[in-house]
């Protein structure tokens, strides 16, 4: 069968899973291709194949959205194009019920079924062809197809990832996961009515809107431009926060020699971590000069392991009734836009106390990071809920 071959392909050569989904995403999406692309199985299939650690998330999750939109606005522009002159060409002179019942469902929901097109299968690939022949307008297409493509990647990815999962890791995750994926659904669809419902209603008083704008006499570029603006302000907002907040002062070009640092000049370095909007600040309680293999070789002959870095799988722990410290993901807090070079956790079994060390560039000597900050703290595993776990501090646990 066609999708086993996909599938297979697919499993065969990761390296290509992106383009391939992108491919498949896009004519599933077209108008008449779409009715026999098997989209919805290889989308299924390849969460199945994140799950289990073949394919990353992200990209296949990009491709999938940028292959339903493009094949979706392509419909559209066909429709706009060739209006009711499509029923007298093959095969819709042959199959009229296909125009038909795409029209039917896009008078009765109007910008909505859009979205709800998407999963609905003998329909899915003429909404938007009848969209485009019924002239609806440009901006608000792209807009609520965007939208549809955002809503029906991940609804398509994530029942297979939950296949996957619970094949791979089995159990207590399954059921929690499936708990998580509904509340997900959910919440994304109420969102999705609210924004639709917007549309519509900007849609109805849109006059009322171009009365506005004509009575303050203002040209589309200072429209665009305003929007852009504003765009930009939050596009940088979201920058910022992503980055943990750009630092006051550069990092320094230049370090002590050992001997000095050794003597007093240790004195000098930050003794906290600024913390950022979002985070407080924290200790430095440690400073190393040298070379930082050689630390990382000593902390890993004396039973210190890596942090869980931040990933789906790791991510997908935080949902297991009683998960380990080392099966919870550590968040790399920056310093100075610098993810920690050293991350590593050590479990004392005597006393069952747990520790993270981590370690930030501070100063640089010839081009090469000499001094180091880092701090050293116990951490713990704290239960939100009683759903889903993270790592804190013990006195964050006590909360």
């Amino acid at each position: 069968m066609a999708i086993d071959f996909i599938i297979q392909w697919i499993t065969d050569h990761p390296n290509l899973a992106g383009f391939t989904i992108f491919l498949v995403a896009l004519t599933e999406s077209l108008a008449v291709v779409g009715i026999v692309v098997p989209g919805a199985f290889t989308m299924w299939a390849a969460g199945s194949l994140i799950a289990l650690e073949i394919l990353s998330f992200w990209p296949i999750f990009i491709w999938s959205v940028c292959g339903a939109f493009m094949g979706d606005s392509l419909s559209y522009l066909l429709g706009k194009i060739y209006h009711q002159q499509l029923r007298d060409m093959w095969p819709f002179r042959n199959h009229p019920q296909w125009l038909d019942r795409g029209q039917d469902f896009f008078e009765k929901h109007g910008v909505k079924s859009l979205v709800l097109g998407r999963f609905v299968g003998p329909i899915r690939p003429f909404v938007p062809l009848v969209a485009g022949m019924m002239d609806m307008g440009s901006m608000k297409f792209v807009i609520t197809n965007g939208l549809s493509a955002l809503v029906w990647a991940p609804a398509y990815l994530l029942p297979g990832y939950l296949v996957g999962a619970s094949l791979a890791k089995a159990s207590p995750l399954a059921g929690r996961l499936t708990l998580l994926l509904l509340l997900i659904f959910f919440t994304a669809w109420a969102l999705l009515w609210l924004i639709l419902r917007a549309i519509e209603i900007t849609h109805t008083s849109s006059h009322k809107i171009r009365d506005f704008i004509r009575l303050y006499n203002l040209s589309w570029e200072v429209r665009w431009s305003a929007w852009i603006g504003g765009l930009g302000m939050v596009s940088l907002f979201a920058l910022y926060l992503l980055l943990g907040g750009i630092p006051a002062e550069p990092l320094p070009s230049s370090s002590p020699t050992a001997q000095n640092w050794w003597h007093d000049e240790w004195q000098q370095s930050p003794a906290y971590h600024p913390g950022t909007l979002y985070t407080e600040p924290n200790a430095f309680n440690v400073q190393y000069f040298g070379d930082i293999e050689n630390l990382r070789t000593t902390l890993e002959r004396l039973g210190w392991l890596p942090s869980t870095p931040v990933n789906l799988p790791s991510l997908l722990h935080v949902l297991l009734p009683a998960p380990t410290i080392q099966q919870l993901p550590v968040f790399r807090k920056q310093y100075y836009r610098q993810p920690p070079q050293l991350s590593y956790i050590y479990s004392d079994p005597l006393v069952s106390n747990n520790y993270l060390f981590r370690l930030w560039p501070y100063a640089t000597q010839n081009g090469i990071v000499r001094l180091w900050l880092g701090s050293v703290h116990e951490i713990t595993v704290k239960n939100y809920i009683y759903f889903f776990s993270l790592i804190a501090s013990p006195r964050d646990a006590l909360t």
